[in-house]
């Protein structure tokens, strides 16, 4: 891709490829699921290098760095996968769609004993950073800890 200013928003992590429009970090998000009774299952598939497990899912991902969201040749900038598919953002340039190509998913995490976590490592001096937000990519937990909140936009 090729784009033009500065854009905000993430991409799930399945492996160790990334190009220059990746940030030198990885995103972790740690969501501490119910502790009783809990199913979480994966079905078919590798989930690398994200894991899930009878405690909780763990999500890395990419965010985009340097560029910006398209607005009128969206649909040239991001590939054609031959299917719908959206990145987590909170970009405001045109979505395709319009409003429904817009929303948001939300999870509710542990109540009791909440281990949620959010942080990045930088991928060249491995050192931690912890947040309650990834600021303008899409991942909140600031007015709520114990839940998340990813804004969720369509690109093609």
């Amino acid at each position: 891709m090729t784009l033009n200013t500065a854009t905000q928003y993430l991409l799930v992590r399945l492996g160790n490829n990334k190009t220059t429009f990746m940030e030198p970090r990885v995103w972790n998000v740690y969501f501490d699921n119910e502790d009783n009774s809990n199913k979480n299952t994966l079905y078919s598939g590798d989930l690398g290098p994200n894991t899930l497990n009878s405690q909780g899912i763990n999500l890395q991902f990419w965010a985009i760095a340097g560029k910006n969201t398209p607005g009128v040749n969206q649909a040239a900038e991001f590939p054609d996968l031959g299917f719908a598919y959206g990145v987590f953002g909170t970009f405001t340039s045109p979505v395709v769609g319009g409003a429904a190509g817009m929303g948001t998913f939300h999870t509710d995490d542990e109540n009791k004993n909440n281990a949620n976590q959010l942080y990045s490592v930088d991928w060249t001096t491995n050192a931690i950073t912890h947040a309650s937000s990834v600021q303008g990519k899409g991942v909140d937990r600031t007015n709520d800890p114990a839940n998340t909140t990813f804004n969720i936009r369509r690109v093609r």
